[in-house]
């Protein structure tokens, strides 16, 4: 017996044949788009009956009537009812409603029974062998995340509606979603330029031949062509010095593009060099320079910091080296031995000796190398409320007024205490000296107050040539009017080069 089931998309049609008897799997997919004319469905199930020859029977799921081609999706349904079982011979054709499959005649009558439920049957084909799970099938333009218990779909809704309300369907998938429904809180133009597939081909996620899809402007599906495209969306033209355009898409590591420019300017290509992150944290910033080529080493003081990076590093397919360790003293690692380092996002503020951090820093580096910095600015996380630890809508002020308000004197180095949520970690609450309830709390942290004169001058007595330095303002600056906490500056970041 031989059987072809169906999953009739709105982007492509894939099936799948098994041949019983000599126990044999076929599978095909064909990027069909319905929304441009009907008749590309047509020719591609056409197509695909030809290359798989001859079978006993057919059993058809869809979500191809979505597509605004038809007038709705009950219209849709019976289209496609009636297109495949012409195609397809009356009498040996099934379509798939909630746990059952039926024939031409009742799929008719019943067309909202058949709408959009390709999940359902994947999740009660899964059941079979999983049957205590939550499945996640993501594709070219949703994902489907379906609670499976005790063999029986839980899933809290039964339609597309109900689905994306309780977000068990989610309209993002790996090629066909726009750069812009993914990076929402970006000031991004918001036309069709580029999508996810354009990212994934310059983070060689993706094989070409995996792509069926034309790309937004119709040209090549190289790097530079994608890098192009998504530089667009950003309003900006694409740079092939700067090899890093996937930057743009992770605000994470902390380094605006003025930053990659200077280190661009100064450093040239990442391939092939030997690169060393200082207090990695989430790793974005490892992440991002293996991509680009480098040899790198993550150094980090939180053991579990580095277990989860590993993983993520694994599955990522990066070869990265983790090393857990003070990132002021790290006497295992070689003098001279790096190219470049960086020490991104909120690192600093940890540290109780800065001179001799920066001193370890130009140890690890061969003359001529690149340290690049950068912290929360030293004017900033004085304040009462500080966005860094409270969020970065946080109100100032203690009745949540408009004046800022100091937790501590600027030139007071600390160490400062906080608390902090042991579920997050995030520092919530400024620590008064005075106040010994809180002061004893087991969820307390530090931190140190370096001035801007601190960086500069432990840099330099460190033996760095000072290439760059810039000061940026917060997400929210247009708003400081209402928050006076937004007219002061964000970031504080430098470019140094280890004198030869």
């Amino acid at each position: 017996m031989k059987i072809i089931g169906w999953d009739i998309g709105g982007a492509h049609i894939k099936a799948a044949k098994i041949d019983f008897k000599k126990k044999k799997t076929e599978t095909r997919q064909i990027y069909t788009p319905i929304w441009e004319n009907t008749n590309n469905l047509k020719k591609s199930i056409k197509l695909i009956k030809k290359k798989f020859g001859k079978c006993d029977y057919h059993a058809i799921t869809m979500t191809a009537e979505l597509s605004d081609i038809f007038l709705n999706r009950s219209v849709g349904v019976k289209y496609i009812i009636n297109l495949s079982s012409k195609i397809l011979e009356n009498k040996k054709i099934f379509f798939y409603s909630k746990k059952k499959f039926v024939r031409k005649k009742i799929a008719l009558q019943n067309t909202h029974g058949l709408n959009s439920m390709n999940w359902h049957a994947t999740a009660n084909f899964v059941s079979n062998f999983f049957p205590n799970c939550i499945l996640v099938d993501i594709g070219s333009t949703t994902t489907d995340i379906i609670p499976i218990k005790n063999k029986k779909i839980i899933s809290k809704g039964v339609n597309d509606h109900q689905r994306l309300k309780s977000n068990e369907l989610i309209y993002m998938g790996v090629l066909r979603t726009p750069i812009h429904a993914v990076e929402k809180k970006k000031n991004l133009i918001y036309e069709n330029f580029a999508n996810l597939s354009d990212v994934y081909r310059v983070l060689n996620k993706i094989p070409t031949n995996f792509n069926l899809l034309p790309t937004q402007d119709n040209k090549s599906k190289n790097k530079h062509d994608s890098a192009r495209r998504i530089a667009r969306i950003f309003g900006k033209d694409y740079k092939k010095g700067l090899e890093g355009i996937t930057h743009y898409l992770h605000p994470e590591i902390e380094l605006t593009e003025k930053g990659l420019e200077s280190i661009t300017q100064h450093h040239g290509s990442m391939a092939g060099k030997n690169a060393i992150v200082l207090g990695s944290g989430d790793n974005f910033a490892a992440f991002a320079l293996a991509g680009l080529g480098a040899n790198v080493t993550s150094v980090d003081i939180s053991e579990s910091q580095l277990e989860i990076a590993a993983e993520r590093a694994k599955t990522l397919g990066l070869d990265i080296t983790f090393h857990q360790g003070d990132i002021s003293n790290l006497p295992t690692l070689p003098s001279g031995g790096y190219h470049f380092a960086c020490s991104v996002g909120v690192v600093a503020i940890w540290i109780s000796d800065l001179w001799q951090y920066y001193a370890e820093a130009s140890r690890l580096l061969a003359p001529g190398g690149l340290f690049v910095v950068s912290e929360v600015h030293p004017v900033r996380q004085m304040w009462l409320n500080c966005e860094y630890f409270i969020g970065e809508d946080a109100m100032v002020g203690k009745e949540g007024g408009n004046a800022p308000e100091a937790d501590f004197f600027y030139f007071d180095r600390g160490p400062h205490q906080y608390l902090y949520a042991p579920e997050t970690g995030a520092a919530t609450e400024f620590v008064d000296p005075e106040e010994k309830e809180t002061r004893d709390a087991e969820n307390v942290q530090y931190i140190f107050q370096w001035t801007v004169s601190d960086y500069l001058m432990a840099m330099i007595d460190a033996g760095f040539e000072i290439l760059h330095v810039w000061e940026e303002p917060t997400k929210n600056h247009d708003r400081w009017r209402q928050n006076g906490f937004h007219a002061l500056p964000g970031g504080f970041y430098m470019v140094c080069k280890k004198k030869q």
